[in-house]
């Protein structure tokens, strides 16, 4: 069973933190309106899923960054600000825990860490971040 804990401030959603494992089948965990959708599989053996490409979207006029964060081997400190760069909340992360990030953040590392990363793209480096 899945575990989600939202981080809001005054309203607004800032990180979803998401431990534990689903049920079987494919569970979305997110709304919506999040510019990423997050599901997750527990498929048994000999399960089809059948061929298919997604529609593009249309009308899509501002699109807010988010980052999803999947912690594979590692513990990490994850700071959460909110818009006006108030540090609302600290959440440490371990093996298996998913991040689903809307705000600003950081990151403290506990242990050697290994984690995977996503997001809109494309990856812009140094031009896309505004520090906190």
């Amino acid at each position: 069973m899945l575990d989600i804990q939202k981080i809001e401030d005054k309203g607004n959603l800032l990180a979803l933190i998401i431990k534990g494992d689903v049920d079987e089948g494919v569970n979305f965990v997110t709304p919506d309106e999040l510019p990423l959708q997050l599901g997750f599989h527990n498929q048994k053996k000999g399960t089809i899923l059948p061929a298919h490409k997604h529609k593009p979207l249309i009308n899509i006029e501002k699109l807010d960054i988010a980052e999803i964060f999947y912690i594979k081997e590692g513990e990490v400190k994850i700071s959460i600000f909110n818009k006006d760069k108030l540090k609302i909340a600290e959440v440490i992360a371990v093996s298996g825990d998913v991040i689903y990030l809307f705000s600003g953040h950081g990151f403290e590392f506990l242990n050697n860490t290994k984690m995977f990363e996503i997001k809109q793209g494309p990856y812009r480096i140094n031009e896309e971040k505004e520090m906190i």
